[in-house]
């Protein structure tokens, strides 16, 4: 039911084409995007653990701080796996705390390489969906319809601040 769905999953073909070349450590790998009895699917690596989005909402409930050297691993795995993205001439930009995904081993993987690229232009289409990515996304972002590695490096300074305020809150 989103406005401009049907141009995104269109372009999702051509982004499976770039992002299906990228195989980095730290880059969850895509390994197929097909339609199935009219629903649009794609096929992601899966690794047990949770997205750093809900790690950060369990952590303030559970008043359960991020130590800093985690906090800096995430942002240091993060940051390599974009510039791997980068130099494969896969453009990223829309980089928030749902694209990163933490398995139970103690991985960091960029999941969401298929979608951020077009994520900005969908989201300019269905504002009110745009709140929850405020906090991460460069306004550029918005008023270009699509982000680069400026942006990305703005983002994962964002995640930092974000995880360090809550590890620096919890132990005062």
């Amino acid at each position: 039911h989103l406005t401009g769905a049907q141009p995104f999953f269109k372009a999702l073909d051509n982004q499976y084409r770039i992002v299906s070349k990228l195989n980095g450590a730290f880059i969850a790998s895509v390994e197929d995007v097909r339609q199935e009895d009219g629903e649009n699917i794609s096929v992601v690596e899966f690794a047990d653990g949770k997205f750093l989005d809900e790690a950060i909402r369990r952590s303030t409930e559970e008043g359960f701080p991020f130590a800093i050297d985690h906090v800096l691993l995430i942002a240091s795995k993060a940051s390599a796996a974009l510039a791997h993205c980068y130099e494969k001439g896969s453009p990223y930009g829309f980089l928030t705390p749902a694209s990163i995904h933490l398995s139970f081993e103690g991985d960091v993987k960029l999941y969401d390489t298929l979608t951020a690229p077009l994520m900005p232009s969908l989201l300019n289409q269905n504002p009110e969906m745009k709140a929850e990515y405020a906090d991460y996304i460069h306004p550029d972002v918005w008023k270009n319809g699509k982000g680069g590695q400026i942006h990305d490096v703005f983002s994962i300074g964002a995640i930092i601040f974000k995880l360090d305020r809550k590890s620096t809150r919890q132990n005062s």
